[in-house]
């Protein structure tokens, strides 16, 4: 263990030795600490840089120690200096076991002569003031600011601020006639709109009080929270009672979650689509009396024994259907 520090020693002196003859501005420091064994400084005065390489005796085996000073006026920011030293540490893993201040030294030289100087920006900004944007506002005779303004004011003539003032009037009362057109559309879309439709709650009390309206003929489609749309039998709800005042053995659903009514096999009122052909309020002018009459037509009910229990129903109720239409 004694010789290999004595060699990583020696290393150190020939390295130090080589740098000092590269970098006129190289000098060893003392160590207040006593916890390295060698400690170098190098300056760079072309870019007014300091580096101080702190070595242990383990060193090039082990990453040294570095401290870097930067003159203000290469306008490094403290995010840059640390973006400097995350490089530098990597490079310096990077040649563990071999002599790397000269590159360490090196990238850092490049590093800060990629960086804008305090003579570039200043002529940079004196460009840009030179470079004056004219005043757009001063164009429209509205520039507030007068002699004061930092942008140009140039000696345009009162022909050409007028022109350029008639053009933009102009233009804003195109602007003008434009939002006057869509809102005039607008407003005709209004009227047009699709006519409110008949509710659940409406087809409900239809099928319930309307005695030309068998409600054993009608199934309801809603929406279930975990299985999705289920049908079950008109007459197998309770319609007529509180939903908070029943258990759960008793069918009852909120009336927003019905979906769809049936007549037989036929969708006769659906939310999701806007078809009404119970009450007809959609504007397609069919109405249940109707889907009942073509079913009679066509002779697609269940049976014989149903039609003739709906033609007695039918025969025996045409006053109170009459009544309810007037209603």
């Amino acid at each position: 263990m004694a010789e290999e520090g004595e060699s990583s020693l020696t290393e150190q002196k020939e390295e130090l030795i080589a740098l000092q003859s590269m970098y006129p501005e190289c000098h060893l420091l003392s160590d207040n600490d006593g916890c390295y064994s060698n400690k170098v400084q190098i300056t760079l005065q072309e870019h007014k840089m300091t580096m101080v390489f702190s070595l242990k005796a383990t060193y090039p085996d082990s990453c040294p120690r570095i401290e870097i000073t930067v003159s203000p006026d290469n306008m490094v920011s403290e995010n840059d200096l640390q973006e400097l030293y995350a490089e530098l540490y990597d490079l310096a893993k990077e040649n563990m076991g071999s002599a790397m201040l000269y590159t360490l030294v090196q990238h850092a030289n490049d590093w800060v002569a990629g960086r804008p100087q305090l003579d570039d920006a200043v002529t940079m900004a004196t460009k840009e003031e030179d470079e004056q944007v004219e005043c757009q506002f001063f164009l429209k005779g509205k520039c507030r600011f007068g002699d004061k303004c930092r942008n140009l004011h140039s000696d345009a003539t009162k022909d050409e601020v007028k022109s350029i003032n008639e053009s933009v009037d102009e233009t804003k009362e195109n602007d003008k006639k434009m939002k006057k057109e869509k809102k005039e559309d607008a407003d005709d879309e209004i009227d047009k709109k699709k006519p409110p439709m008949k509710t659940a709650d409406d087809v409900i009390s239809r099928i319930l009080w309307d005695k030309s309206v068998p409600s054993k003929r009608f199934t309801v489609g809603y929406l279930d929270r975990f299985t999705g749309i289920v049908e079950n039998a008109f007459d197998t709800f309770d319609w007529t009672n509180d939903l908070a005042s029943l258990d759960h053995t008793v069918l009852a659903i909120p009336q927003h979650r019905i979906q769809y009514f049936k007549y037989k096999d036929v969708i006769v009122w659906d939310k999701n689509t806007r078809l009404d052909n119970v009450f007809g309020s959609t504007g397609g002018g069919v109405t249940i009396l109707d889907v009942i009459s073509k079913y009679k037509k066509l002779k697609v009910d269940d049976d014989d024994d149903d039609d003739d229990d709906d033609d007695n129903e039918s025969d025996d109720d045409d006053d109170d259907n009459d009544d309810y239409e007037r209603k």
